[in-house]
């Protein structure tokens, strides 16, 4: 009788001795895996590919570095998100579009037709003027959010005031829509410039930049110019679409119009796109006001 407790005493303790094994065995696969060094527990990063087309003069630095900083923010608050911005030629844009679809495109008039296609119709809720967002309009839809807008201005010696204009006729913007003027074309803006600065007796159709150029030269004595602002036509203004809307691009959208960070175009001698004025006095004043009263083309139907 001893050895007949004795052995069911062995037997209950290796039943019970297995039973407890497997439940720690059990609780460790499914409850509790470990963590080694072949595991991969990174939290997978997106990646946000951005086009930015540059057409015309006048900000080009500026322009990028204000898409990066906004792209920068986001990222700040949200590291699963990793923008990815690429400037690309006018002449490049196409055979990249069939390659790979960005995220986001940036661009300006003489690319519009071509970008069409790929962008996501938008809501009209942003606080955009009014002329600007009928430019952006496709078949009574927003396709882009103007988020930077600029205009043309007349730049004459003061003194020799002639007919004898430079400006650029790059295909993509037509400043002669801004001024109704004769004038000889340079393939390039800042070529224009260069040529008026070296001849006595030219008259410039500038932008924004030569704006900044001349104001400066005046200020150092360096010439005499008057700068005119023009109020008539402006093709000078940088658009954002998308290819998808989803809760990433549309925060970059949303961002780009935001009224704190338009306010910052300030800083890059640029303009905006609302009602609110960036400048209140001197020159860039005068071309601000002469911007908001422009006739827009649509970027469309360029």
């Amino acid at each position: 009788m001893k050895k007949v407790l004795q052995f069911f005493k062995k037997f209950w303790f290796y039943i019970f001795s297995a039973i407890l094994i497997l439940g720690i065995f059990l609780y460790l696969i499914f409850f509790n895996k470990p963590v080694t060094m072949f595991e991969n527990n990174e939290i997978e990063t997106r990646i946000i590919s951005v086009y930015h087309v540059e057409t015309f003069e006048g900000g080009k630095v500026s322009r990028i570095n204000y898409l990066k900083n906004i792209a920068r923010q986001i990222e700040k608050e949200n590291n699963t998100v990793l923008f990815m911005i690429k400037q690309i030629e006018p002449s490049e844009l196409e055979s990249c579009l069939e390659q790979n679809t960005p995220d986001i495109m940036s661009f300006g008039f003489g690319v519009g037709k071509t970008v069409l296609k790929y962008l996501a119709p938008l809501d009209n809720s942003y606080k955009i003027r009014d002329e600007l967002v009928d430019s952006a309009c496709f078949n009574n839809k927003l396709y882009a959010l103007p988020y930077i807008a600029s205009g043309y201005c007349k730049i004459e010696r003061v003194g020799n005031e002639n007919d004898n204009y430079f400006s650029s006729g790059n295909g993509f913007v037509y400043p002669e829509k801004a001024a109704d003027l004769t004038f000889t074309k340079y393939d390039s803006q800042y070529k224009a410039y260069k040529a008026f600065v070296y001849d006595d007796h030219a008259s410039l159709i500038g932008t924004a930049r030569d704006l900044f150029r001349v104001d400066n030269l005046n200020k150092n004595n360096r010439i005499n110019a008057s700068i005119t602002p023009l109020d008539s036509y402006s093709d000078l203004i940088q658009y954002a679409g998308v290819s998808v809307l989803d809760s990433v691009t549309s925060l970059f959208l949303k961002m780009l119009v935001d009224e704190n960070e338009q306010a910052k175009l300030k800083d890059y001698g640029l303009f905006g796109v609302n009602s609110d004025n960036l400048y209140f006095d001197g020159i860039y004043s005068d071309m601000e006001k002469a911007i908001k009263n422009c006739k827009i083309a649509n970027v469309f139907n360029d």
